[in-house]
């Protein structure tokens, strides 16, 4: 289903190809038996000058799709172009995201082409952009993806780098753990069990079948002994978990003993609380009625001291008016006993005469 026009977009020949249109009249329009037109092709064999020359001068558009549902971007993606992707990102501005016919993106289709290094690539650079949780048809996203591909280090990097969950199931409800034991991905399953020991191992997918039943339908015995081991490390860790849980409610029984006779104490100490500051309250009462009289007292004593000062002022008055007194009879005396000479001398002259 190659053209001669199809062959010149593949290996880049731009003259060739405006010979075969201008001369030759042939189409843009024509398609390869995948549906592939001039700038698929041109996209899928990373010819950038092609690509942009179909663009500028023929006015191709970049929302082509083959019958794959694979764009331009997509076409670069599935054949591993790392120039022809970022030159469709960052000149062309496609959207990184563009789904194919089973709902694959750009990421997911790296991954399945078996490109885990694009697919890093793609990430760090486009971290803004790209969607790392994105789901196919299937409802397999990145990490099931690599589970079935045994891709170790770029697993690692979409659960700790981008936060996808190691216990998501796809639209058959198949963990990446039991993705990997189907495609006998050892190494995986191994990290997995080992770096993730809180899954729950007893999952069973829409068939009913869990990991290890899984393994022993594969036939894998190496992939069986990794579950079997980590079932029993988890049986004995549900062991001690149980134990520990029946110490703990012993201990959280006492605890809930303590705490009651805490509250009945804190209710004692409250109602102490209160009685105490009932009494602070009528000292309170009582200090002021105190205060009160002793001001009153102290009143009472400047009064009686001011009585008493009074009292001393009058005795000295008294004592003073009682010495006059008695200066006065003795006067009084005196001029008496005058009065008598006079009356003795007017008598003897009264009898001279």
């Amino acid at each position: 289903g190659d053209t001669a026009l199809l062959q010149a977009a593949w290996y880049g020949q731009i003259a060739m190809l405006d010979h075969l249109i201008a001369k030759h009249h042939c189409k843009l329009d024509e398609k390869d038996n995948n549906g592939d037109t001039a700038l698929l092709l041109a996209a899928c064999s990373g010819k950038i000058p092609m690509l942009d020359h179909l663009i500028a001068k023929h006015h191709c558009k970049l929302d082509e799709k083959n019958n794959y549902g694979r764009t331009a971007l997509l076409q670069a993606v599935w054949s591993g172009k790392i120039p022809m992707l970022d030159h469709l990102i960052e000149r062309h501005r496609c959207w990184v995201d563009e789904r194919n016919n089973d709902g694959n993106t750009a990421l997911l289709i790296l991954i399945k082409s078996n490109n885990p290094y694009m697919a890093v690539h793609l990430l760090e650079k486009y971290a803004d952009t790209v969607c790392p949780h994105a789901v196919n048809r299937h409802g397999q996203n990145a990490l099931h993806l690599c589970a079935q591909k045994g891709y170790q280090a770029l697993f690692e990097k979409l659960v700790f780098g981008h936060g996808l969950d190691v216990a998501e199931t796809d639209s058959s409800g198949n963990t990446p753990l039991m993705l990997a034991v189907e495609d006998n991905q050892e190494t995986l399953v191994s990290y997995i069990l080992e770096e993730f020991d809180y899954l729950d191992l007893s999952v069973q997918n829409h068939k009913g079948q869990d990991a290890l039943a899984i393994a022993i339908e594969e036939k894998n015995t190496d992939i069986q002994a990794l579950l079997r081991k980590k079932l029993n490390d988890q049986l004995r860790l549900q062991h001690v978990l149980e134990e520990t849980a029946s110490e703990s409610g012993a201990i959280i029984e006492e605890f809930d003993r303590l705490k009651a006779e805490s509250m009945r104490m804190c209710e004692a100490l409250t109602e102490s609380w209160a009685y105490s500051e009932n009494l602070a309250s009528e000292y309170e009462s009582v200090s002021d009625i105190a205060e009160t009289k002793t001001v009153q007292l102290r009143a009472l004593t400047k009064t009686a001291q001011a009585q008493t000062a009074k009292s001393d002022a009058l005795e000295n008055q008294n004592e003073w008016l009682s010495q006059e007194n008695a200066d006065l009879r003795q006067r009084l005396s005196l001029k008496e006993q005058e009065c008598d000479k006079l009356k003795q001398l007017s008598k003897q002259r009264l009898m001279k005469i």
